[in-house]
């Protein structure tokens, strides 16, 4: 088993932390000799769908509240979003989250249908009929305008939420430095300003928007003002950052195997399939927040002590054989798909909803604007980091079904 666990330190950071383009191999290799493995950097993971599942479904085993929070001392951007959805435990997780509950409510989705499509047609009109970078000029934006709206930010501070939003895979990541933490302090307390002037604003002048709804909870004292930023702060991320490059990462699967796409072009029925597919074979939460025992117990065959940090790995579970047949292929009609890709449990991605609506609305954009479209760059570059697998950048290049002006 040494040699074995060598082996598996080895390729540890290239396939965790790094920018391995193909990471499949070394998940096989987890589930087959380590499914809860003790990583070089002292925490431990948890690569199997069974064991995913049973760390993600049982609360009084696992806290996602850090026993010791002297890291969050380090940072007030750590401390803030130790406030947020995903790092409370019931009681206090139940009581915030139903304030926004209502994202995930079908009449929610159905309203913010209209949203999408004027969002994406007006980007589309900025693209016009040039090659562009999929993740640059369509996905990221698209993403951030929408969830902007939904919160009811000011178009004027996009930059500050942008350069927010892109500071959180090194927060989060166990191997943040203390110059990190300080730069994302600064750039979040920007942020926060631009929230807190949109607030006051809808103190006086509420609207039909998340703020307005937080805001008015804020000032019944049912929520304080560091838990209603640690709100809006995650579903920017959430609605910004991992809705985007799921979008961006499934397009690059599918452009890169033409005859998927085309499957699908030709069928868009098999639309939710494919999308629940890619959603499997490589979303943007490569790996779960950290969770923590609450006791001593044996999990996979290991003794994990009380305390100890545990990360789940989404991809991994999502690729296990005893799950998923074949899982390192690619199947569009895969049923039944019981992916993990935005987590499982009480801490399920409280965005889900919205990035399925996006990627489904963006797909079929593409195929309603363009008669072909391909890569422009077959060999993809992926970004270091744990937390999220995400694509530098998509260049992509089409023939228009309908060649329109080009627009600034």
């Amino acid at each position: 088993m040494a040699t074995s666990l060598s082996l598996l330190d080895d390729g540890f950071a290239y396939n965790l932390f790094g920018d391995q383009p193909n990471p499949r191999p070394y998940y096989a290799e987890l589930h087959r000799l380590a499914p809860v493995y003790r990583t070089p950097a002292d925490f431990w993971y948890v690569s199997t769908y069974a064991l995913a599942r049973e760390v993600y479904g049982n609360q009084e085993s696992w806290s996602v509240e850090p026993p010791d929070r002297s890291k969050a001392e380090r940072s007030w951007a750590l401390r803030l979003w130790y406030r947020s959805l995903m790092t409370l435990d019931d009681p206090e997780h139940k009581r915030v989250q139903r304030f926004v509950f209502t994202l995930r409510t079908r009449q929610f989705i159905e309203r913010l249908q209209s949203t999408v499509h004027e969002v994406m047609d007006d980007q589309w009109r900025h693209i016009g009929d040039r090659a562009f970078d999929f993740k640059e000029d369509f996905a990221a934006p698209v993403g951030m305008k929408i969830i902007m709206r939904i919160l009811g930010l000011d178009d004027k501070d996009t930059d500050a939420f942008v350069a927010m939003s892109q500071t959180m895979r090194r927060v989060l990541d166990p191997t943040v430095s203390d110059e990190e933490l300080a730069d994302a302090d600064r750039i979040w307390s920007i942020a926060a300003d631009a929230v807190r002037e949109t607030a006051e604003s809808r103190r006086s002048h509420p609207r039909d928007d998340v703020i307005s709804t937080l805001v008015s909870h804020q000032d019944s004292s049912d929520l304080t003002e560091e838990e209603v930023l640690a709100i809006v702060f995650q579903l920017l991320v959430a609605g910004n950052e991992t809705s985007s490059n799921s979008m961006v990462n499934g397009l690059y699967h599918l452009l890169a195997n033409p005859e998927l796409f085309q499957k699908v072009r030709n069928d868009r029925s098999l639309l939710p399939s494919a999308i629940e597919e890619l959603l499997r074979y490589d979303s943007a939460a490569r790996n779960g927040v950290a969770r923590y025992a609450t006791q001593d117990f044996m999990l996979g065959g290991e003794r994990i002590r009380q305390g100890e940090r545990v990360y789940v790995g989404n991809h991994p579970a999502n690729h296990d054989a005893s799950v998923f047949e074949d899982p390192h292929e690619l199947d569009l009609s895969r049923s039944p798909n019981r992916h993990i890709a935005f987590g499982f449990g009480v801490h399920h991605c409280l965005g889900s909803a919205v990035a399925r609506l996006e990627m489904t609305h963006g797909y079929e954009s593409i195929m309603d604007r363009y008669t072909e479209i391909e890569l422009v760059e077959p060999e993809a570059q992926w970004e270091a980091g744990f937390i999220r697998r995400a694509l530098e950048r998509l260049p992509v290049r089409g023939v228009l079904a309908e060649p329109g002006p080009v627009t600034g």
